[in-house]
């Protein structure tokens, strides 16, 4: 795809270029998804220029949140842990709770105490996909969480017993705007009071 292979001359329009693609992701083919999210994955993985921009390196995981290889989840739980920006960090436990890496999330729950308040809102998003574990946790945690996380706690579990949640929640986190999608329905979108 030249549009990737010319990132550098593109460089202050890689933000518009990221929105686009993750807007018309569904319609790219097989291979052109591939050969995308392997060159987003170059750019993350060599320190990039173009993503040392927070907004550009945001951009780029909403859009490898699509990506459900091994290597992405690889490179997405390296990050995490190089990485400074709430932002950042918020997107990554996202993008790994839309991936199902609920093996990383439970470990990244344990941090809990030092995560920043948009982190541990979206590790309370997060934590739907833990089952059991999950459902003990914000148990604990209810009564000290933040009121954004409260929010964010009640708007899952209201989207989970209504029944526009699919069994993994994590499959209908939409990184991009925190919209649930249910398997029949359109995007339903979130409420503006959270994490946007």
């Amino acid at each position: 795809m030249s549009l990737m292979d010319n990132l550098e001359v593109l460089y202050p329009l890689f933000g518009q270029i990221m929105i686009t693609l993750r807007a018309i992701y569904d319609e790219l083919n097989p291979d052109t998804k591939t050969s995308v999210l392997q060159r987003v994955r170059e750019l993350i993985a060599g320190n990039s220029h173009i993503i040392c921009v927070p907004t550009h390196m945001a951009y780029a995981l909403r859009l490898l949140a699509q990506d459900n290889s091994v290597e992405c989840d690889a490179l997405l739980a390296d990050l995490y842990k190089q990485q400074h920006s709430m932002m950042i960090r918020r997107d990554i436990i996202l993008a790994m709770a839309r991936h199902n890496a609920d093996y990383w999330l439970s470990n990244c729950r344990k941090q809990y105490a030092t995560l920043t308040e948009w982190e541990k809102t979206a590790m309370v998003i997060a934590s739907f996909l833990l089952g059991d574990e999950g459902d003990h946790w914000r148990r604990v945690i209810r009564g000290g969480v933040s009121p954004m996380a409260e929010l964010a706690m009640k708007w899952v579990e209201s989207k989970v017993k209504a029944g526009a949640q699919p069994k993994n929640p994590s499959k209908s986190l939409d990184t991009s705007g925190l919209r649930v999608r249910s398997a029949t329905s359109k995007a339903i979108p979130a409420s503006p009071n959270t994490l946007r």
